[in-house]
């Protein structure tokens, strides 16, 4: 999961609990060592949890074999599709639309900003101006997320080229992530 998936999974938590879940990959070090409030490391905890859970799930594990090339990648490629079809069934999810949702998660991250990395800033910052949450639901928002996450790795023509998959069997990708929600529970 993307932006997208983990503030989903944050359900109606506080605003703190909120950006470590949703911006906890911009967190260094042991979440217990880190001088934070304590409903911020309890975001950053969950935020590596739902990663964990994520990653060891089967179908997750066998989504990462329909991508044949960029092994470090395969799990990044999936999040990012599964925001896409988050976002494009959310009213599935949820009784708030999808632009309402996006505004009042960015209003919450606001809240806790302070408490953001620089790096994490940065990309807040990229995430509320472009409406990242909003617009995953558009194929071409998402193939721009990945040609722009791949100008930051040295193998990045992988994450730049992914969006070939979604192209090729959306409804493949679809259905796996049906099943992956109907049957993914947090314990």
């Amino acid at each position: 999961m993307n932006y997208l998936g983990h503030s989903f999974f944050s359900k109606e938590k506080e605003d703190l609990f909120i950006t470590g879940n949703v911006l906890g990959d911009f967190y260094k070090g042991r979440p217990e060592k880190l001088d934070y409030p304590s409903d911020l490391i309890d975001g950053i905890i969950f935020h590596r949890y739902l990663d964990k859970t994520t990653d060891e799930n089967s179908i997750i594990l066998d989504l990462k074999t329909s991508i044949t090339d960029g092994r470090l990648f395969k799990g990044a490629i999936i999040d990012i599709f599964f925001d896409y079809f988050l976002a494009n069934h959310w009213n599935q999810f949820s009784s708030l639309n999808l632009e309402m949702y996006s505004k009042n998660l960015y209003n919450s991250i606001d809240k806790s900003s302070i408490f953001l990395p620089e790096n994490g800033k940065r990309t807040f910052f990229y995430l509320k101006k472009e409406n990242w949450i909003l617009n995953y639901q558009y194929i071409d928002f998402i193939e721009d997320v990945l040609y722009r996450m791949g100008t930051h790795y040295k193998n990045g023509d992988i994450l730049k080229n992914s969006i070939k998959y979604l192209r090729s069997n959306p409804n493949f990708y679809e259905d796996n992530f049906f099943k992956f929600i109907d049957t993914f529970s947090i314990k």
